[in-house]
């Protein structure tokens, strides 16, 4: 009995075989994706097509979607977009993980240290400062540069002159 196989035929207008009730999840993040940019009514779409982000032409088409993206490298990663202002579209897309994806948002602060331009959490790593202590800096008046570089400890007294404990490490001996 030919005519009872479990395997299912995709639509006689689909080519790839991935909607339906075969939906990969690269088909799902390409529906998602479509449907946050296109329609009005969709929850997402305030921030996708509300904020004139749109979908590339050439990923109107599913099959050229996944020849661009190719599958995602494990169920970790989703889509995101490098540029966030930007379009969905080859060059500006990428399969990240969340963790990666929580240093490209719109919400974190950008700050410059060290001739770079990173976001402010990985900074204040990188200076070897709790997010907290910089951020107090900030708010006392001083300058990116300064509460990210300025040693734990010390501070300006109010002749001008550095005050503080220092340590054994900070002293040279």
């Amino acid at each position: 009995m030919a005519g009872n196989s479990l395997t299912l035929k995709p639509h006689p207008l689909t080519t790839h075989g991935e909607s339906g009730r075969n939906q990969t999840p690269e088909y799902q993040t390409w529906a998602n994706m479509r449907k946050r940019c296109d329609l009005p009514k969709h929850p997402g779409y305030k921030n996708y097509g509300g904020r004139g982000i749109k979908v590339c032409d050439r990923w109107q088409n599913y099959g050229n979607f996944l020849a661009d993206m190719g599958r995602r490298p494990s169920p970790e990663h989703s889509i995101d977009r490098i540029d966030n202002n930007g379009n969905y579209e080859p060059g500006n897309c990428r399969w990240a993980t969340k963790k990666e994806q929580d240093r490209n948002k719109r919400s974190n602060h950008i700050v410059e240290y060290n001739g770079q331009k990173m976001v402010f959490a990985d900074a204040c790593k990188l200076a070897g400062f709790s997010k907290g202590t910089v951020r107090t800096r900030i708010k006392s008046g001083w300058d990116i540069n300064r509460a990210l570089s300025q040693p734990l400890g010390l501070y300006v007294g109010r002749k001008g002159r550095l005050r503080g404990r220092y340590n054994k490490r900070q002293r040279g001996t």
